[in-house]
């Protein structure tokens, strides 16, 4: 039994709306609206994560490889800090030194020594990985522009827009309760 409004059709997040119809039946103070957003939010990071990972398979990839890859790639000299990598890729530092690893075994990135300081790690990007970037690209672009082939231009910066608005508010949030 679906809670869907009329005339929407019918996707794989009807289920959980049903179920947050029901919660908020049962407890008439939760934020059901809130509740979508953020469900709504992590159902289509996980179905675009899956068709991430489907796309990047042949590759020997999952996303978590590729956006360190193309965190490399998108920078003028294709290397980056451990931290910067963290930041770039939404990582926690110890998963990006696991991918690291993994990617250096297949010499795509390597570590070498930082400029300024001798002590510190980069990571930079290497031919082979440079090469695999520029042949899978056409496939990870037709992904995205499958992805998004439902949204205008002005829709995806409106969403756009919506998003960094929320992530504002959740660094905010975040920095208040960390006590930063």
């Amino acid at each position: 039994m679906s809670a869907r409004k009329p005339g929407l059709p019918t996707d794989t997040f009807s289920a959980v709306e049903a179920r947050i119809a029901i919660t908020s039946r049962r407890s008439p103070n939760y934020p059901a609206q809130h509740a979508t957003l953020i469900r709504l939010t992590r159902h289509v990071t996980k179905r675009s994560q899956d068709l991430s990972n489907l796309a990047l398979k042949p590759y020997g990839l999952n996303m978590g490889a590729y956006n360190l890859l193309i965190a490399l790639y998108g920078t003028e000299d294709n290397r980056l800090s451990a931290s910067e990598l963290a930041d770039a890729t939404s990582e926690k530092r110890t998963n990006v030194t696991r991918i690291c690893d993994e990617l250096v075994a297949k010499s795509l990135i390597e570590r070498v020594p930082g400029v300024s300081d001798r002590r510190s790690v980069v990571v930079s990007l290497t031919k082979a990985g440079h090469k695999l970037i520029d042949t899978l690209m056409p496939d990870m672009q037709r992904l995205l522009h499958q992805v998004y082939s439902n949204l205008n231009t002005a829709e995806m910066k409106q969403l756009a827009a919506l998003l960094r608005k929320q992530l504002v508010a959740l660094d905010q949030y975040g920095a208040a309760g960390t006590g930063s």
